[in-house]
This record gives structure tokens, sequence and C-alpha cells, in this order.
């Protein structure tokens, strides 16, 4: 068959834009009216039918949405090649915004980190939104966001430099950060009564009894993804400002996803996992502070790390789990045994990510030993100075987990 004329398409696909922001029955209904104009019979009818499939499909599935539409709207074979161009030309716009939601649950987690990568740095990574095409209710621009507006000129600044009111306007935005992270759905599904999702194999055997006839349905929906997360943060005197913000990281990440343990350490290990289960995130961090005598004191990384791989490693690590360390790398003790334990600890888990906040510098170079022993086994090495490098964090450990 020739390829439809596109020219109506086009014309009206630039209006689709701005009705995107408004809705997708809006964008749905603009759709059906070029498909009539295409010559399918479009009936009201089946655009009901069409709107009202939307709310049992993931819409930031492209091909589901795909399926939805041209299984409502679509009667006869030989429409089918008109609906495909039609589909492709139109939903262009949608398809853009699609990989903006999508980010986190690509089957494809390179493309997701280079993604996050080109990102970093960038007005748009300052907004959680941008991770999944998410808006606030009532929102219709993220850059007419109000509640955000305060912390955008903290996207680049040093956390060293913060002041304590800085500490208060990015509290939340934290707390979003690891919401999201928690929140990320695995590609296995689950029967739910209250799924999102048609379980057609179950429901084809629920009903063999009926002859056929469809009198039950099963429903699925996807599961919650369960890796463990192991957070060692050095917090040795050079570390001290930065990780009370990574403490203050995994602290939202430990309220709202199991299995996470935290650690500090800098001449001794210490676990305070259950010590951030406190409800008030200031009590925990004064706590950790007071109770943690080697707390800005000086940093003995290899020894701290055998401790971790004797004492808990066994129990805590499997292949599906994720260690973050947070250090400068200048390390005290014996070289040679942080290079030991760094391989042992590789060979417990899946993947661990070095958090460096000298990394931030355009001019840092690798020239520590302690660095040197341990990036040849790193998954990622990473900064972590600013907002802007901990939503970039974020976004590589909802790759990683």
């Amino acid at each position: 068959m020739n390829n439809i004329d596109t020219s109506t398409i086009e014309q009206m696909t630039e209006t689709s834009a701005d009705i995107q922001k408004k809705g997708i029955i809006q964008s749905m209904l603009l759709f059906c009216r070029i498909l009539g104009r295409l010559k399918i019979n479009i009936t009201m009818g089946r655009v009901l039918d069409s709107i009202s499939s939307l709310k049992h499909i993931n819409i930031a599935d492209r091909e589901d949405f795909y399926h939805a539409l041209k299984a409502n709207l679509v009667s006869h074979q030989k429409d089918i090649p008109v609906f495909d161009q039609a589909f492709q030309h139109f939903w262009r716009f949608s398809e853009d915004t699609k990989d903006a939601q999508k980010t986190g649950d690509d089957e494809n987690d390179n493309d997701e980190r280079e993604e996050g990568d080109k990102e970093q740095g960038t007005k748009e990574g300052l907004f959680i939104e941008s991770w999944t095409g998410e808006k606030p209710d009532g929102a219709e621009d993220e850059a007419q966001i109000p509640e955000y507006s305060p912390v955008e000129t903290l996207a680049t600044k040093d956390f060293s430099a913060f002041t304590d009111e800085d500490v208060k306007k990015i509290q939340e935005v934290i707390v979003q950060i690891a919401s999201k992270i928690a929140t990320k759905k695995s590609r296995r599904r689950k029967l739910d009564p209250r799924g999102d999702e048609l379980a057609l194999r179950q429901t084809l055997r629920m009903n063999l009894k009926y002859g056929g006839d469809v009198f039950q349905i099963a429903r699925r929906k996807r599961k919650i993804k369960k890796t463990k997360l192991i957070a060692l943060a050095d917090v040795s005197g050079s570390m001290d400002s930065y990780s009370r913000f990574f403490v203050q990281f995994i602290y939202g990440m430990q309220d709202r996803l199991s299995g996470v343990e935290t650690f500090v350490f800098s001449t001794h290990l210490t676990r305070v996992t259950e010590v951030l289960k406190k409800r008030d995130m200031g009590d925990a961090l004064n706590e950790i502070a007071k109770n943690v005598l080697h707390w800005s004191g000086g940093t003995k990384i290899g020894s701290c790390l055998q401790a971790f791989n004797n004492e808990y490693a066994p129990t805590m690590l499997n292949g599906k789990s994720v260690v973050v360390i947070i250090s400068d790398g200048w390390d005290t003790g014996n070289t040679g045994l942080l290079e030991t334990e760094i391989k042992k600890l590789k060979e417990h888990c899946h993947k661990i990510i070095w958090l460096n906040p000298l990394l931030g510098s355009p001019d840092y170079q690798p020239l520590c030993r302690g660095i040197q022993a341990v990036m040849p086994h790193l998954s990622y090495f990473l900064p972590l100075h600013n907002l802007n490098s901990l939503i970039a964090l974020g976004k590589t450990l909802r790759a990683a987990l």
C-alpha cells in the first residue's frame, strides 16, 4: 500500500504538542479526528472504548499504548497500514515524553546511565520529575514549579559551603530522590486482583471449567524491586560535610526501601542502620555524631572494609547487593590491605559505587594511592559534592538496583 498523505497529520501534530500539556484525552480525540480524515471508520463508541482502555494499561509503554488504540479503533485489515503510519507520525511528541517517563525502567540500563550522565550539571537535572515525566498535581510546566525555585540556585553549590538554611531547602528534594529509587518496579509480575494488567494465561486457565466463556479475569502488576543496598560513609575530618548529606540521603532511602544497611567509618566501622530508623532525621544525625566517637577522625579504609567483610558481608551480601561507598580515598592505613578487601567485597556483591567529592573539581586527578588501589574494582566512580551530583547518583542507583 502507498504511503498516506501526511501533510494533514503534520499540521495537526504541531497542535498536539500543545494539547499534550492539557492531557492525554484531548490528544486522543485529535488523533481520532485524523483517523476519520484518513477514511478509517471511527465511531463515538470506539473513541470512548479506546479512552476507557487507557485505565488498564501503562500509557508510558509505547507498545501497550499502540495495541490498545489499534484494538479499539481499527476494524478492518486494510486499515492497519494507514493506522500504523498515522500512529508513528502523530505520537512522536508522546514518544519523546515517554522516554523521560521510562527513565529507570528501561531494560537497557547502559542507555539509561548515559542519559543520566548527559543531564548531570544541567538545569533540567535539578527537577526530580524529569526522571519519569511526572509533574505535581496542577503543574503544567517544570519551569513553573514554584516549590523548586529556591533549590535551583543550590544545584551547583558545593555541600561544604551550605548553610543551615540551604540544608532545609534541599531536604525535600533528597526525600523525593530516595522515593523514586525505592519505587522502581521490577520486570517481573505478580498476580494481584487490583493489578493494572490482564494476566491472559491465568485468565484462560481460570475459565477452562466454563467451556471457554470468560467469567473471571486474572490481573497482575509489576513487583517492586527488592535489591539490597549497603552504604558505607567515610566520616573522617576531610569528609565531614559531604558525609552528612550522604547519610541524610541514605536516611531517606532507608525510610522507603527495605533491606538498606548503613555504616559509618574512619578509624573504625560502626553500623548505624537502627539509629537511622528514627522518625526524625535531625535526632538520628545528632545521635550518630554523639555516639560515633571516631567521627571526624583519621581514616583507615582498608581495615574498616576488612571489618565489614569479616563481620557483616557473609550475611548481608548476595549477588543482587549494591554497595555504595563515599570517601576521598585518603587512607592512613595499609593500601595493600585496602586493595585486598575491595577485591573481596567485589566478589560478593553485584556492584560497587564509589563516591568521591573531589571528583567534582575539573582539575581532579586520581593520584591518591587509596583511589588508585580501588578503581579497577569499581562499577562506578562518581562525584558527590552538590545537589546535581546527588540527583545523578539517584539516577545511577535506579539503573543499578
